[in-house]
């Protein structure tokens, strides 16, 4: 409200003039920028993060891990198909040892559409990048059961061991 504005309330209801009169602006302090800042970075992060977490590219390859081509959309050739989902760690126990994989979580019928495009003999399986080690699906049925999908994976280690590859 405009000063003018504020005295004509005070004549009006019998207030001191005065009290209008000395009335100053509100002191803004500096704002420490470092939390600020800190937001700033974690969320143009998060993003990118969240982005290649959640999603997985798909190819078809050979159950004995023989051959193998990359999905593409079928209204563009050139273009990889992409689906979404969550990765996770998997674990299968193989003649008493347990074996850790890259899995990646999707919906049954998100499966079912990208397995009627692979070729006969061939699985679907997926890959975080053009550079993956062999992954299986885990397809998370209606009921919220998980099935893990036939293929081929290679197991999980430390750096400086020996990975193997599985034929599921």
């Amino acid at each position: 409200m405009q000063l003018w504005r504020l005295m004509n309330h005070a004549t009006r209801y019998n207030l001191p003039r005065k009290f209008f009169l000395n009335l100053q602006p509100a002191q803004i302090k500096p704002m420490n920028m470092k939390p600020l800042l800190s937001l700033l970075l974690l969320l143009s992060i998060t993003p990118s993060y969240l982005s290649a977490a959640n999603h997985a590219y798909v190819f078809c390859g050979k159950r004995d891990g023989n051959d193998w081509i990359w999905l593409m959309k079928p209204d563009n050739p050139e273009v990889f198909v992409k689906i979404e989902g969550d990765w996770e760690v998997g674990s299968k126990w193989i003649d008493g040892a347990e074996y850790k994989y890259p899995a990646f979580n999707i919906n049954q019928w998100v499966y079912e559409k990208v397995a009627a495009r692979c070729p006969k003999d061939y699985a679907p399986q997926p890959a975080d990048s053009y550079a993956i080690s062999w992954a299986l699906f885990h397809i998370v049925k209606p009921d919220g059961s998980i099935k893990i999908a036939k293929g081929v994976f290679e197991t999980l280690v430390e750096p400086g061991e020996d990975s193997y590859l599985f034929y599921w």
